[in-house]
């Protein structure tokens, strides 16, 4: 397991492993694709996406 799955916590890691598995990828390459996807929506939107993001975190945790 990669140092930024490790660092994010087992629910978020064991989603990327999944998501790794199923798409025959390595856990950095399925890290990076989605870090450099929200990258590029951040760089679009700016922090309008950040603050969706954000609030939708908040409404998770509430659940």
């Amino acid at each position: 397991m990669t140092v930024l799955a490790t660092m994010m916590g087992s629910p978020s890691s064991l989603l990327i492993q999944g998501i790794a598995n199923s798409e025959a990828r390595s856990i950095s390459q399925v890290c990076e694709l989605l870090l450099s996807e929200g990258v590029q929506a951040y760089k679009k939107e700016g922090p309008k996406f950040m603050q969706r993001l954000v609030a939708k975190q908040k409404a998770r945790v509430k659940e």
